[in-house]
């Protein structure tokens, strides 16, 4: 299997057959940001890698392994243990 690397486009070098995930800041670009450039199948508009990393929100549940807080709903992200 392929790894395809990121290809770090600038949104006016990129076409509809590429990934638009803003994959890198990028201050001296239009629009500030790099995407990642990597082919999408048609009427995407993420890699098949991007597209997993934004559903996970809405395809998670307890029996996937996504941690849910006390309340019953998604945690989100870990708070920094700041008893140290």
């Amino acid at each position: 299997m392929t790894t395809l690397r990121l290809r770090l486009i600038p949104l006016r070098e990129l076409r509809l057959d590429e990934c638009k995930y803003p994959a890198k800041d990028a201050p001296t670009a239009i629009g500030g940001y790099l995407f990642c450039g990597r082919p999408v199948k048609s009427g995407e508009i993420y890699c098949r890698k991007h597209k997993a990393i934004c559903q996970q929100g809405r395809i998670a549940s307890p029996a996937r392994g996504i941690p849910y807080n006390r309340s019953g709903r998604k945690q989100l992200y870990s708070r920094p243990d700041l008893s140290e």
